[in-house]
């Protein structure tokens, strides 16, 4: 699931090279897994979220609810993120946080706008799957 620039977007897309030229200059710990403000995000995450690296806060909130599809129950997160920042985000779930499974044989996405993803897990909860797992890796688009 890519998070690409989309047509009703002004800016045009950034690249985290242009990013982090600009957020992260003069920072020694500037690569995507470094967390420069100590706030838990890293910069990848700083990146996709919009969100100022070397300004600790509070992470974006990425929900994830219950909801009710024809009388079952599943898992689905919603992922703030900036589509002029290219990236992409896969979700992936897991009943037992070792397997991890990805894509449309295991999830949906419910919607894909500028703001937001909204992926929904294919596995609904009940007696043969009481626990379920959802999280999200980040990669950086590679030009």
């Amino acid at each position: 699931m890519k998070s690409a620039a989309a047509t009703d977007v002004a800016s045009p897309p950034t690249s985290w090279a242009q990013w982090q030229a600009t957020e992260l200059a003069g920072e020694s710990h500037n690569a995507p897994d470094d967390d420069p403000d100590g706030d838990g995000v890293a910069n990848l995450l700083e990146y996709i979220f919009g969100t100022p690296p070397l300004q600790a806060g509070a992470p974006p909130q990425t929900p994830v609810v219950l909801v009710n599809v024809s009388g079952q129950w599943f898992q689905q997160i919603s992922i703030p993120r900036r589509v002029d920042h290219p990236a992409t985000l896969t979700v992936q779930i897991s009943s037992d946080l070792t397997e991890l499974a990805a894509g449309p044989a295991a999830t949906v996405v419910v919607s894909d706008t500028p703001a937001a993803l909204v992926v929904r897990d294919l596995t609904h909860l009940g007696p043969a799957a009481p626990q379920r797992f959802i999280r999200l890796k980040a990669e950086l688009d590679r030009p």
